[in-house]
């Protein structure tokens, strides 16, 4: 289970049921495996390449300033984590996805907060 896209699903969900607001206090890169924090990715290396098979806790990294209203990490995992690597993969990288409009494979570029509200939209309209 790749816990930056679990992160940044809750992120994207979190703005949605919100109205904007901030669950990550870090700029989401669109890389090549998806959106992403490089601060974060860096932080969850440190984990080895130990599976992430439970929720992620907010608590764990006090540095990003993840929140816990709405339970949002744990909703995300609710929702992704019955699925496959690859349909995760898929969800996060689709063509109408932030991640999608800002990937440059010539370089990492920053996903704004607005693209990822307007994705959430995006997704609740389809």
């Amino acid at each position: 289970m790749s816990a930056p896209r679990i992160v940044y699903f809750a992120h994207m969900q979190f703005m949605g049921q919100t109205e904007g607001g901030i669950l990550v206090d870090d700029r989401f890169f669109a890389m090549p495996g998806g959106p992403g924090s490089q601060a974060l990715q860096a932080e969850l290396n440190k984990r080895g390449t130990l599976p992430l098979r439970q929720p992620l806790p907010a608590q764990a990294y006090p540095q990003f300033k993840l929140r816990s209203e709405l339970g949002a990490i744990e909703n995300a995992w609710a929702r992704l984590g019955s699925l496959s690597e690859a349909d995760i993969a898929n969800a996060v990288r689709g063509d109408k996805t932030a991640w999608a409009r800002a990937y440059d494979r010539n370089r990492v570029v920053a996903i704004s907060d607005r693209a990822i509200f307007e994705e959430f939209l995006w997704l609740h309209d389809a």
